[in-house]
């Protein structure tokens, strides 16, 4: 049974599972000083970077021989042709900010250092801290496990012009803007539950496009092709399932027949308590971005005291054409106009929180005007409280779970567990929540913060679904016994993602060896092994002991298998 989760850690060790992925496991390990130092050409890397630290074209390749974390407060900084090559199932964490900014003409590459490299080679780059500066921009990544996994819900990214290349997961958990893109043979291309907008990306190949988004994540512009459908692989365009409708407009679904489309689209028309996803008008043929779009995308989170702030763009002549200024427009409503330049300082003080687009308008000497192809948001958060976080985030599980909330800048958070909004009237949350774990039950968690002044937070949403059943017990193939020669073992076992096993009597666990492929074994051994479903519900041990013991013609006539 295939389930959606995303489990917390256990044991010192997190996993991730998407529907109908391969179960994706970061190991964690002892954080070590951080070295660099050259041999042979290439730049060593690992350990904890504790000051701001530049990766630079000149001392490329970096080949990554073990994990690294930016310490928060830090900065790495990748400049245009950096290489970093990663020599393991090793992954870079961001506690505090990372600018890997490309040129067109001369991109940042992550990739493996394997000579045959394949998909989830490395782990990928996780965002952890609170920044709200990381851009990744004119990158190249590929055969990493997870691309960007953002794993703090109060930071946020600019992932623009960039290629993500033979990835399990793209994008996960993405607070941002995520923009002029390609994702190839990404098998689960976006992952998140957060507000993100999604533009004029190029998708194509994979299984699920866009899986379980918020209610608030902008999807327009896009072009999916060549997508595998659900009738073959049991994947999505979109799955969704959020109570509001989504709007996912002026895409091309690589296609123009909507029976094909509504059939690989996850909503209502699939769960009741879901809402609907509104994917007409949509393009009816494959979407040419505009290269010239604004340059700089603004993006803020908590800002102080918001005063003039910078907008920039590219320029956005037509052929032929002779510019006579620009008109500047704020959620769709003209502010400035007879802007002779390419930027504008403009005083945002005024603006309500929350979530604010803007773009901007070419005019030239013939009256005629041209707007810009893309359309880019900022966010005010300075009056209201936080939407309140979970520690345990949504998904299937197979224990109970105790969930903790929090939320700046608020003097109480209330809950419901029924899927209703929150009300003055609703629980109060004082405690751990306790969500008992029930065989095939989903609880909906929402929550929403109230500050002194009773100004209110946005509603936080979380879906809890639990999945007890373990798989079935290991068979091993052939059996224990006694044996005039080597054995070759293979394991299964029915409704499970994951073997472990040992061979030096110890129980497996989550850490022992990963069953792949038979097992051989020459001498005399006492095998153990354990499966595991992708919600954790682990099966009993089964143990084998095999007895290797060489031929004579005094041992003949010994039973053999």
């Amino acid at each position: 049974m295939k389930k959606r989760f995303l489990k917390k850690f256990i044991a010192g060790f997190m996993t991730l599972a998407i529907f109908s992925l391969p179960l994706l496991s970061i190991p964690t390990t002892t954080v070590l000083a951080y070295e660099e130092y050259q041999e042979n050409g290439n730049t060593y890397i690992f350990g904890e970077i504790t000051e701001n630290t530049v990766w630079t074209e000149e001392k490329s390749p970096y080949v990554v021989t073990g994990n690294i974390t930016v310490a928060e407060d830090e900065v790495l900084t990748v400049e245009p042709g950096a290489e970093i090559r990663f020599d393991g199932h090793y992954q870079i964490n961001i506690e505090g900010t990372l600018n890997a900014i490309g040129e067109k003409d001369n991109c940042i590459t992550f990739t493996s250092n394997w000579d045959n490299p394949y998909t989830g080679s490395w782990e990928g780059i996780e965002l952890r801290g609170s920044s709200i500066n990381n851009v990744i921009q004119n990158v190249v990544m590929e055969y990493a496990n997870v691309g960007i996994r953002n794993n703090y819900s109060q930071n946020s990214v600019i992932i623009k012009n960039s290629i993500f290349n033979n990835l399990y997961l793209g994008i996960e958990q993405c607070n941002g803007i995520v923009s002029h893109n390609y994702f190839i043979n990404v098998n689960t291309v976006f992952n998140s539950s957060r507000e993100c907008e999604i533009t004029n990306n190029y998708i194509s190949g994979g299984r699920d496009v866009f899986h379980y988004p918020s209610s608030q994540t902008v999807i327009y512009h896009n072009n999916i092709v060549n997508y595998n459908p659900k009738n073959s692989n049991g994947a999505w365009l979109i799955y969704y399932g959020y109570s509001d409708d989504l709007y996912a407009e002026s895409n091309y679904w690589g296609t123009t027949d909507e029976n094909y489309i509504d059939a690989n689209i996850y909503d209502k028309d699939n769960n009741s308590w879901s809402g609907k996803v509104i994917y007409k008008p949509y393009s009816n043929s494959l979407i040419t971005f505009n290269l010239t779009e604004p340059a700089d995308d603004v993006l803020f989170e908590d800002i102080i005291s918001p005063a003039e702030t910078i907008f920039s763009w590219n320029q956005i002549n037509g052929p032929g054409d002779i510019l006579e200024y620009y008109e500047f427009y704020i959620d769709g409503e003209l502010k400035e106009t007879g802007i002779a330049g390419t930027d504008l300082n403009y005083d945002i003080s005024s603006l309500s929180d929350g979530y604010h687009s803007w773009y901007v308008v070419a005019v030239n000497s013939d009256g005629n005007s041209y707007k810009s192809n893309d359309v880019f948001g900022f966010n005010i958060n300075i009056r209201t409280p936080h939407t309140p976080i979970a520690d345990s985030v949504g998904g299937w599980y197979y224990e109970d779970q105790n969930i903790a909330l929090s939320s700046n800048n608020s003097d109480i958070i209330r809950y419901t567990l029924d899927g209703s909004e929150p009300t003055g009237t609703s629980s109060e949350y004082t405690s751990l929540i306790l969500i008992e774990a029930v065989e095939e039950t989903t609880v909906i968690l929402k929550a929403k913060a109230w500050d002194s002044e009773n100004n209110s937070s946005l509603i936080m949403t979380e879906e809890y679904q639990f999945d007890l059943t373990p798989p079935e017990n290991v068979i091993a193939n052939p059996q224990g016994g006694v044996y005039e020669k080597s054995v070759t073992i293979s394991l299964t076992s029915e409704e499970s993602d994951e073997i472990r096993y040992t061979t030096n009597e110890t129980e497996p666990n989550e850490l022992s060896a990963l069953y792949t492929e038979p097992i051989y074994i020459n001498d005399s051994t006492v095998l153990k092994a354990k499966a595991w479903d992708e919600v954790g519900n682990s099966s009993e041990i089964t143990t084998e002991i095999y007895n290797i013991i060489q031929p004579s013609s005094q041992t003949s006539a010994l039973p053999t298998r």
